[in-house]
């Protein structure tokens, strides 16, 4: 459809979305249509009621039109107890009459459908395969089909892996080039050129997955599976017990055990009954003179009254067997009565022919007796309930004492008799609501972890590069500037963790704020050092996540977004281990680190830590190179028992690297990473003065073509130099510059922002209604090194790390043309070279790391890139 459609829900919507895009019956479909609001009465009620409803999605299909709501069966079934006359389940089908109605009236059909009608393993197929899917992959190629094919001559079907590493194992013994990939094989059974169980096996299984020659294989396959998998768990169990109700096969004649003593067992034919000692039948059976066939599986309703048996209960009935044994050998026990027996023989009859349930029946039921029914009357009940909802269960956080005191002047008001304030607390503890009274968060912190008794999606994934998790976190440690040896605080480190083999993908770190900068900057590492996109990026609520800029790029490289719930840090937790343990691991150990600083009251000068800061930019950043990457990359992960890059690259070559998903890092991609302006992405061009972002015109000789006048065309800022822009111009990104760039080069947009700002305080006006020459005139004598230093030397260090990796401008700062003379004072265009590295001690270290940039070439025509 050549659009992009957000769900909401991660366990029902996004399913059904991939459900639809492999369903050849739907044309098209779209998310939460229309809004419902409505008035509709049930037959059962004696007044309309207002309904507001809005549908997940319209499903435009080949048999017609569909509304459909996706919902969970257990939140169904908490609406239709909230609801019942509004929402309820008939013939097995979950109805909505008011919305059917509506709906039905339009032509169009409604139904309710449930996250249990997910095939789970073919929709984790699905994703898995999209890649494949995709048109803009190339179809293999027959050379290399041919050797994928080939391996099947003798074998209808192969392990996944095996034919993974045959591939590379036929070419290291050849001495050529690897005869296929694992890309080839995904991309084979996307085609149909090789047969897979989407349905049955999961393809991230790769020691388990059964790859099939074709349809056929598949086929026979699968009913060979079905065959073994009944042959391998028999119905019935391979031991057995001589107990009343088994079977056993001597001489050609089969016998029944009806009763089992001590010593002897009575057995009984369709001629002969007779006792037979116990022990010589165990004999016979282990010589296999006889066979004992037990009698059969234990019904779950006896194991279940099994297993409520408490140690006391199992001892007492062990007790009573003994003594009924004892009186079948004729010995008297001692202290029993007759009577007694006479009971215990009685219990044991009425329980029936099962053994089990003859012995359970031996228990005392001493544990049953009392009066079970509630004290409480439903009124007192009632007055309880409405001192929880009314007193305590709210921010002012009354004990229960208090809210007893409640509770008897409500029962006064109705002339009843309040409970003892024991009673009343175990009630109102069962009515606590740890959320009304303490906030989402906390009560979040006092609810139960959740293990999942049935997964129905990998957590984390099952390739590298489908699931990464990015957030930011400020890091205990103090800073110091290159030259100045000033304490400029504590930086910010944005990581990128893939959330499958645990592996660090990019990091970015800067003294700023986290803002969408430094989201770009992490996604152009991790573009940087791999080449590639992630597939889905998980993130929190933070603002900087919910920026037009990310979601742009994210949207125009392929990759999804996944929010984490707010307030819920577990859902996270893999992001919050690793910045745990680069704290407790690292940071900690280092100079100038702020551990001390939990309790400042505390902290006498000889310990400050902002004494002992020894760290600058450029270094703290090398010495996070090498511990993601030379530390903790090669050090085993208890996840998967391997180091995290040996897993990732083992999972590459498995799941497959997805060569056509390969991103450039190149100027392209660094200005598809700059971000749009504030307000809106995009600008007029006024063909005599360019276009205005941020009260500036900027301006490219391209502008000067008729067919561009008064266009509206996409645009872009450089985060370190405000006055360069990027338009997209007849299908090519072009630079444009403001007439102060020369001015506004050697600051970032952070100091742009805060100079400007700087310069509508002294002016006592608005930047946008002051002149080109009359802000040149201020840009020229404010500098924010004059007013705000710490800022300069912290983008200054920023600007000579990530400058000297390639990471900052994504092309050479050009010179702006000139289309008509103005009295503004021009540095003229030699001195317009791009400002030096910082020459301190870390630019250095980086800078002979690292070959020399290559000498400036003149370019004729700037409108190219």
């Amino acid at each position: 459809m050549g659009c992009f459609i957000d769900t909401e829900s991660r366990t029902v919507e996004y399913p059904a979305v991939v459900m639809y895009e492999h369903d050849d019956k739907v044309l098209e479909y779209y998310a939460q249509p229309v809004k419902l609001d409505l008035k509709w009465q049930a037959p059962s009620a004696k007044k309309p009621f207002r309904v507001q409803h809005t549908p997940d999605m319209l499903v435009i299909r080949k048999d017609g039109f569909w509304i459909e709501e996706w919902k969970e069966e257990r939140k169904l079934q908490e609406l239709q107890k909230k609801s019942p006359e509004r929402i309820f389940k008939e013939s097995g089908e979950w109805r909505y009459p008011a919305v059917e109605e509506k709906f039905r009236d339009l032509g169009i059909s409604y139904r309710i459908r449930t996250a249990d009608e997910h095939p789970r393993t073919y929709i984790q197929n699905l994703t898995f395969l999209s890649d494949y899917l995709d048109t803009r992959w190339p179809s293999v190629d027959d050379k290399k089909l041919a050797a994928i094919l080939a391996q099947f001559q003798d074998q209808a079907a192969i392990p996944l892996l095996h034919l993974i590493e045959r591939g590379k194992a036929a070419s290291s013994n050849l001495g050529e080039e690897i005869l296929y990939t694992s890309d080839e094989i995904y991309k084979a059974i996307a085609d149909g050129a090789l047969s897979f169980d989407l349905m049955g096996d999961l393809l991230s299984d790769t020691h388990r997955a059964m790859v099939y020659r074709d349809p056929k294989a598949l086929e026979l396959g699968l009913t060979i599976i079905d065959v073994e998998v009944i042959d391998e768990h028999p119905a019935d169990r391979r031991d057995v017990s001589i107990d009343s109700g088994c079977q056993v096969d001597y001489d050609g004649v089969t016998y029944t055990v009806v009763r089992v003593g001590a010593k002897t067992a009575t057995l009984q034919s369709q001629d002969t009954t007779f006792d037979h000692d116990v022990s010589a039948l165990v004999d016979k059976h282990q010589r296999g003179i006889l066979t004992v066939h037990s009698v059969n599986a234990v019904p779950y309703k006896t194991l279940a009254s099994f297993e409520q048996l408490t140690p006391a209960r199992v001892e007492e009935i062990l007790k009573r067997q003994a003594i009924l044994d004892q009186a079948d050998q004729g010995i008297v026990p001692v202290g029993v009565s007759e009577r007694t027996l006479r009971r215990y023989r009685a219990m044991v009859r009425k329980a029936g022919e099962h053994p089990v349930d003859q012995r359970i029946a031996l228990a005392s039921r001493v544990g049953e007796r009392g009066y079970r029914d509630r004290r409480l009357s439903d009124r007192m009940i009632e007055l309880v309930a409405e001192v929880a909802r009314d007193h305590y269960n709210n921010a002012r956080n009354m004990n229960k004492t208090t809210a007893y005191k409640f509770f008897v002047l409500a029962c006064e008001r109705e002339n009843q008799t309040p409970c003892s304030m024991n009673t009343f607390n175990k009630e109102l503890e069962r009515l606590k609501s740890d959320k009304a009274r303490m906030g989402k968060r906390l009560a979040y912190q006092n609810e139960p972890i959740v293990w999942y008794l049935q997964l129905t999606e990998p957590v984390h994934g099952v390739r590298p590069f489908q699931y990464v998790h990015l957030d930011h976190t400020q890091l205990d440690l103090q800073l110091v500037g290159s030259e100045s040896r000033k304490n400029l605080g504590k930086p910010w480190l944005s990581l990128a963790i893939d959330a499958e083999s645990r592996a660090i993908l990019g990091f970015y770190v800067t003294f700023e704020a986290p803002s969408y900068r430094s989201c770009m900057m992490v996604i152009r590492d991790i573009v940087r050092r791999h080449g590639q996109m992630p597939a889905m990026l998980v993130l929190d609520n933070g603002k900087e996540f919910h920026s037009r800029a990310l979601t742009r790029l994210c949207e125009l490289y392929g990759c999804s977004i996944r929010y984490r719930p707010g307030g819920k840090p577990r859902y996270g937790s893999v992001m919050e281990r690793i910045f745990g343990t680069t704290n407790t691991q690292f940071i900690h150990s280092l100079e100038g680190n702020t551990q001390l600083m939990k309790n400042p009251r505390s902290l006498t000068k000889a310990v400050l830590p902002e004494n002992f800061a020894a760290w600058n930019l450029s270094q703290i950043h090398g010495a996070f190179e090498k511990f993601f990457f030379s530390l903790y990359g090669t050090t085993e992960h208890p996840a998967h028992g391997m180091t995290p890059e040996e897993y990732l690259r083992r999972r590459l070559e498995e799941t497959g690297e997805r060569q056509h998903r390969l991103v450039r890092f190149d100027d392209l991609f660094r200005i598809e990473t700059c971000p749009p302006p504030y307000d809106r992405p995009t600008r007029v061009v006024d063909h005599q003065r360019g276009i205005k972002i941020r009260s500036l015109y900027f301006w490219n000789d391209i502008f000067r073509r008729p067919d561009l006048k008064n266009k509206e065309v996409a645009v872009r800022m450089d985060p370190w130099d405000p006055g360069t822009a990027y338009v997209l111009a007849k299908g090519q990104w072009v630079i444009c510059v403001s007439k102060i760039q020369p001015m506004l080069s050697k600051y970032t947009e952070v100091e742009r922002r805060y100079l400007f700002e700087e310069i509508a305080k002294r002016s006592g006006s608005r930047v946008g209604s002051l002149t080109p020459h009359r802000l040149s005139e201020w840009v020229s004598i404010l500098d924010p090194k004059n007013f705000n230093p710490e800022l300069s030397d912290r983008q200054e260090e920023s600007k000579a790390l990530y400058g000297a990796l390639g990471m900052t401008k994504a092309v050479p700062t050009l010179p702006p043309p000139k289309p008509e003379p103005e009295p503004v004072a021009v540095v003229p265009f030699k001195a317009l070279k791009p400002r030096p590295v910082a020459t301190t001690k870390a630019s250095e270290n980086v800078t002979k790391r690292r070959p020399a940039a290559p000498p400036e070439e003149e370019f004729d025509d700037y409108s190219l890139l």
